[in-house]
């Protein structure tokens, strides 16, 4: 579970974040670029996607910040380091998938540094 969770803190800090906020940027951008074309449009979805995308780009920094303190603290093989593991290590690296999985449905797929479930399923030649 040690390697799994630094693999996961790598993707996030890396890959996943980044990809999110480039993505968020050029949505900003495109908003910018809209206005001053058409001034007084509301730009609801754009707007609110670039929240989202914020949204989701500071709560995964979050929680891989927290789960890389816990990898931190588990350097011996001990009883206590393997019912952290179990216990606070293993529930948080879930929360960071399914947090890491909402936002990857959120970002464009020419963003997205990974190959979708699509693209592994269908992309097979």
């Amino acid at each position: 579970a040690k390697i799994e969770a630094k693999t996961m803190v790598f993707m996030a800090d890396r890959q996943i974040v980044p990809a999110v906020e480039e993505y968020a940027a050029d949505i900003a951008g495109n908003i910018s670029v809209k206005r001053e074309a058409v001034p007084g449009l509301e730009l609801k979805h754009e707007t609110e996607t670039v929240k989202k995308l914020s949204d989701a780009a500071d709560l995964i920094t979050d929680l891989s910040a927290e789960l890389a303190e816990v990898l931190a603290s588990v350097k011996e093989n001990t009883r206590e380091n393997a019912l952290k593991i179990k216990d606070v290590m293993l529930p948080l690296m879930e929360k960071l998938r399914a947090e890491c999985d909402k936002a990857e449905a959120l970002t464009a797929k020419e963003y997205w540094p990974f190959p979708g479930y699509e693209d592994i399923l269908f992309g097979v030649k």
